[in-house]
């Protein structure tokens, strides 16, 4: 936007830090991304998903959107209810499928009522995944949420825009030039400043708070393992390409025994998980297409997944986290499936904790799914960095550095070099394809050729029969 005298540069936003906060899930709708409270006692905030102060009968004919409102907001909803009986899906109409609607109507109270009191504006942020060695990442926000308040933004500081709308869709169009309305984008804070300031916003009107919907998410996925999704600022359902990733590969590659099966074929399977997996940073997908994603390719190659996919829960998704299980039995996953046994060259591991397991897991079902044929070695650094980042939040912060460096560690220089394995495991799988004969030097995986079994363990978690859809949530 050119033009604009700056005033506002040296503003600050106010942040309402996680550590501070209280997230309380209502405990009859447990795996629910809208029914929570979160609390932050030092300011005295409660914050909600607007959907609370939709009139309770209504919501389910409302067009909902998803944003963050505060009691004030809510008690002014409930006294516009209460005191003019307003509860006709004709009066609250679009009311609540906005933020600018939403915002507009306290805005109008407070006008009515001649207070001076506006909407404050909570920004939803996504956190890096902490990997506790004392580096900070960036958080994000998500570029619909923060074009629709800009405007309101410039609203309540007194200087609005000629066309709000125009200006919107503007910065929408900005982060999206291609205009895929497949694709939902996000930006960093640091171009979430540099927005604010070419806007001259007041950023001291903006107040940041990691979303709900992701700290209900990752406490899932540290429990079970399996893909977690958020909420659009319009209330649908969405993943990020990491969770996207993970999810088709749990869903399509793991539990499945790969020898024999055409090339062809899994060339077909894989650029699904290779397209969502190579997309840029920060991005997030409708849940919906990735779901219809697995089903459709489960119809497509019924063949495969009717007789060589798994029915126990091969990934664990319905056992804690720090449950123990004997290296004999992911001995026994490896025998059965046809996967690269990974073993550590310092030490031997009698046990192991269930996140611990599911990353190597992950990695051998990515060497069996590729394995002796050159034209799948494209896919082994996409499928191993993707859902491994995906993976992160469900392993201990104090072990997330180890278990990325052990897995893809030769591709990322970030990483430390832990020499658990003598290489890590994508490098193994390329070198094993640039080898005459097969063998590396030094490597730690066991690739004996074993005959396929598919018998089902004795063992209490493959009398589990739950799938990744199920363990979500």
């Amino acid at each position: 936007m050119a033009n604009v005298t700056s005033v506002h540069n040296n503003t600050k936003w106010n942040i309402i830090p996680t550590s501070e906060v209280s997230l309380c899930v209502d405990p009859k709708h447990p795996n629910s991304l809208t029914h929570w409270v979160l609390s932050h006692e030092p300011s005295s905030t409660k914050l909600y998903p607007c959907s609370y102060a939709a009139p309770e009968k209504l919501r389910k004919d409302l067009n909902i959107a998803y944003f963050l409102i505060d009691h004030e907001d809510l008690m002014t909803v409930y006294e516009l209810e209460k005191e003019f009986s307003y509860n006709t899906y004709q009066y609250w109409g679009d009311s609540f499928s906005s933020i600018l609607q939403f915002t507009h109507m306290i805005d109008m109270v407070g006008m009515v009522a001649e207070e001076s009191r506006r909407k404050k504006m909570y920004l939803r942020t996504i956190p890096a995944v902490p990997m506790g060695d004392n580096k900070l990442g960036e958080s994000r926000v998500f570029v619909e949420e923060i074009s629709a308040m800009i405007p309101i933004l410039r609203e309540h500081q007194g200087n609005s825009f000629e066309k709000p709308e125009a200006e919107q869709q503007k910065i929408s169009n900005r982060f999206n030039p291609a205009n895929n309305s497949g694709l939902i984008q996000t930006i960093t804070l640091s171009q979430l400043k540099n927005l604010l300031e070419e806007y001259d916003i007041d950023k001291s009107l903006l107040t940041l708070v990691d979303d709900p919907t992701y700290l209900i998410g990752w406490k899932s996925l540290e429990k079970t393992g399996a893909p977690f999704k958020m909420l659009s600022h319009s209330g649908a359902a969405i993943i990020s390409k990491e969770q996207g990733t993970l999810h088709l590969f749990q869903s399509l590659i793991c539990g499945v025994y790969w020898d024999g099966v055409p090339t062809k074929e899994k060339v077909q399977i894989a650029n699904i998980i290779h397209a969502c997996a190579t997309l840029g940073q920060g991005i997030y997908l409708w849940y919906e297409a990735i779901v219809s994603s697995v089903i459709q390719i489960r119809k497509a190659f019924r063949h495969i997944y009717a007789d060589r996919k798994a029915t126990f829960d091969v990934m664990y998704h319905k056992v804690a986290p720090t449950e123990i299980v004997p290296y004999s039995e992911y001995e026994e996953i490896t025998k059965h499936f046809h996967l690269p046994l990974y073993t550590f060259s310092n030490f031997q591991v009698p046990n192991l904790e269930i996140w611990s397991l599911r990353p190597l897991l992950i990695i051998g079902w990515i060497h069996s799914f590729v394995k002796d044929d050159a034209r799948m070695k494209m896919f082994i650094l996409s499928f191993a960095k993707t859902s491994i980042s995906g993976l992160l939040l469900a392993i201990p912060e104090n072990r997330r550095t180890l278990i990325a460096d052990i897995t893809v560690s030769g591709y990322d220089n970030n990483f430390i070099n832990y020499n658990l394995f003598q290489m890590d495991a994508v490098t193994i799988m390329n070198n094993l394809f640039d080898s005459k004969d097969g063998e590396v030097k030094g490597k730690t995986v066991d690739s004996t050729q074993k005959k396929h079994q598919f018998k089902k363990t004795t063992k209490k978690n493959h009398q589990l029969t739950a799938d990744i859809d199920h363990a979500q949530g």
